[in-house]
């Protein structure tokens, strides 16, 4: 059996911890789930239960994806390792870099200091995967690069930097989704996606959200012509209507 050693990259004041003491899901086809988390350092998921190391290698490009999706229902940025992905038979790895080991060889990454971060248990994480693994969402992920995309700047957004980064990474993540409307039209494009994405779910007020967006727009053309910033409540409105626009487009 094998175990794929995967690192995802989280801001400082979060973490996912697995004392053993609670139950985890196990993913789907088996897989068990856990991780090492370090001060400083990426946690390092740990997903067994392959038969060979190649079903290891390959589960890279789908969990990345579920990460991805994952960052929609967490309430801060998760970054997958983009790294290729290596095998060992070392008692320690590089824990930046994916790898896959023996089971049996219980291999921890080297160069690590033990942790004082209080986080959450990663049953948690575990359930987001297990969810965002389904077929289904990958597909549609993986079939369209522009929501492809747009998942990987909103799963990142926190290290794109502080409250006026954050937001032109979020609204750049809108318009993303729309990639075939013109730099004139790309504003009206954006209000319609998000209005008839939301109004599908079955939201109370659609035409409320497309006027929140609009005002939310007047403030990023201020912030990036007039240099006027924007608030931290603007921020959580656009980080809202982005999560719940692009959660609905993977559900």
């Amino acid at each position: 059996m094998y175990t794929l050693n995967f690192p995802i990259r989280l801001p400082d004041e979060h973490t996912f911890f697995d004392g053993g003491q609670f139950p985890v899901p196990a993913l789907p086809g088996g897989l068990s789930f856990g991780c090492i988390s370090y001060e400083k350092a990426p946690v390092v998921l740990q997903i067994g239960g392959f038969a060979i190391e190649q079903d290891a290698i390959d589960f890279c490009a789908p969990l990345r994806t579920a990460l991805r999706v994952a960052a929609l229902g967490s309430d801060h940025s998760i970054t997958p390792s983009d790294a290729a992905c290596v095998t060992s038979s070392e008692k320690h790895f590089n824990g930046n870099v994916p790898t896959v080991t023996p089971t049996e060889i219980k291999a921890l990454p080297y160069h690590a200091s033990a942790s004082s971060q209080n986080g959450q248990h990663i049953s948690a994480l575990s359930k987001l995967i297990g969810s965002s693994l389904a077929p289904s969402r990958l597909n549609k992920v993986n079939t369209k690069p522009e929501l492809a995309l747009a998942l990987e700047l909103y799963s990142d957004c926190q290290f794109a930097g502080e409250r006026h980064a954050q937001f032109i990474v979020l609204m750049t993540t809108l318009e993303i989704l729309v990639p075939n409307a013109n730099s004139k039209g790309k504003r009206g494009a954006v209000l319609g996606l998000v209005k008839d994405t939301l109004a599908k779910t079955g939201h109370p007020n659609p035409k409320s959200v497309g006027k929140q967006l609009d005002d939310l727009y007047v403030a990023r053309n201020a912030l990036i012509h007039e240099g006027k910033p924007v608030t931290d409540i603007q921020l959580n409105e656009l980080r809202e209507l982005v999560r719940s626009t692009l959660q609905a487009l993977v559900a």
